[in-house]
């Protein structure tokens, strides 16, 4: 059954294509793409993770939950996809997104504040619980335990100021990356842009300290996306840049391996990459949802509380600050293992939909991704026929990592929608607003 689901994703993958014109980051094409490719890497894994034994209910399920999400894709394209969005006749010059020395020295200083006040406060975390403190490396590692053992109630125990400069270089380094490449796509770029970049890499830094290799997937859907939508606005809506963007796209994606291994062993969790075994390391990792999708519908938890998976941060919010809800201490699920062989605690998105809400949270909730995923794609596309940027665009870069971690992770549900998510937006909205919104004019030249 495992070779049926890919043959019917693949048949899927196919047809998006053709219905959206070849558009490789279209939301249904991307999502499509993502569980091919994690479905065809877990072919590797066949014999020691059983997936000749995978089950009819799990290839139903999975499917059902995809379907939902591109049905009410193609639903949201029949009624914002009409009309032409190509520009052949010409291109868009937009002026610069002009950030001043003191706002850059300012995001500057939020940045290095943020890795220091985080460093320091983890750092006291581990040593106040008796762990070493000698390196770097050992630290981060100690409180990734920490954290997800959950030693104390709240996985991000930390001062409130804390909390406050890591959501704001969040924000911020999501930011300066989305002006870095606006100024470089439409060749405004200036060298003090530079400092831009410096401050998107203090954000993906903290995220480090914290032990998130997967902020490096979400840098990169991000910046894959900028390029997307900046380049078809600077030369019109073409097929010759999607295959653009996915060249770019792959050689990004094989440094992300790279970079994703070698963190592995700079953050602790090996010693050498002798001691790793590669394949099974990114095995795990990129394809292993599927896989414990299908022993989670075998086998599921004997404890479920409606909405505590997919709605995680928001419940332990409701607790902490209106003693409503549930008291979750972390949103990680449980591991699953095939016999003695650990395999993760990976499960595809639609694990917590199910588990939360049965088959209604599997057609329902990716329905409503979808149409929303594909409804702003549409709008941005419509509004890049004027060179328009309005806020929809950076909140659909915001949340774009959703569409490429479905097969691994919920991620916005879970993580997002929380106190600290709506901070995050409405600070970005604010830079938007200030930085964009007043500043940049337009102009189109006919060839």
């Amino acid at each position: 059954m495992y070779i049926v689901l890919l043959l019917i994703l693949f048949f899927l993958l196919s047809f998006c294509l053709v219905i959206y014109n070849r558009e490789i980051l279209a939301p249904p094409v991307i999502v499509l793409l993502m569980f091919v490719f994690t479905g065809i890497i877990g072919l590797i894994r066949w014999l020691d993770w059983e997936l000749y034994n995978y089950s009819p209910e799990s290839v139903l399920l999975l499917l059902t939950g995809i379907l939902s999400f591109v049905l009410s894709s193609g639903y949201a394209l029949e009624i914002y996809g009409g009309g032409s969005v190509h520009t052949s006749s010409g291109f868009i010059k937009r002026n610069r997104i002009d950030i001043t020395g003191l706002s850059l020295f300012l995001f500057l200083v939020i940045g290095v504040c943020a890795n220091a006040s985080y460093y320091i406060a983890i750092r006291r975390i581990v040593r106040s619980l008796g762990f070493n403190t000698d390196s770097l490396s050992a630290i981060i590692n100690h409180f990734r335990n920490i954290s997800s053992a959950a030693y104390f109630d709240d996985m991000y125990s930390l001062p409130t100021i804390v909390k406050i400069l890591y959501w704001s270089i969040t924000s911020i380094g999501m930011f300066t990356l989305f002006v870095f490449i606006h100024n470089i796509i439409f060749r405004v770029f200036k060298k003090k842009d530079i400092f831009l970049l410096i401050v998107s890499v203090l954000w993906l830094t903290t995220m480090l300290l914290n032990s998130h290799r997967s902020y490096l997937l979400t840098a990169l859907a991000e910046g894959i996306y900028l390029l997307f939508f900046f380049l078809n606005m600077y030369y019109g809506w073409r097929p010759s840049v999607s295959e653009k963007i996915l060249q770019i796209g792959i050689r990004l994606f094989l440094a992300l391996i790279i970079g994703f291994i070698a963190l592995a062993v700079l953050l602790g969790r090996y010693k050498s990459l002798s001691d790793m075994n590669l394949v099974d390391y990114m095995t795990v990792y990129m394809s292993s949802g599927i896989r414990n999708f299908d022993l989670f519908i075998k086998k599921p938890p004997e404890q479920i509380r409606f909405g505590s998976e997919t709605f995680a941060s928001l419940c332990r919010t409701l607790n902490n600050r209106l003693h409503l809800g549930y008291n979750i201490a972390k949103p990680e699920l449980e591991f699953r293992y095939i016999g003695s062989l650990k395999i993760s605690n990976i499960y595809t998105a639609f694990r917590r939909y199910y588990s939360d809400f049965g088959l209604p949270g599997i057609i329902i909730i990716p329905s409503i991704l979808g149409y929303w995923f594909t409804a702003t794609y549409e709008k941005i596309k419509r509004k890049s026929k004027y060179g328009e940027i309005d806020f929809n665009l950076l909140l659909y870069i915001y949340f774009c990592k959703e569409l490429f971690q479905l097969c691994l992770e919920e991620t916005v549900l879970t993580y997002e929608v929380s106190l600290n998510g709506l901070f995050k937006v409405l600070l970005l909205y604010f830079l938007y607003v200030y930085y964009i919104k007043r500043k940049v004019k337009i102009v189109i030249r006919r060839c």
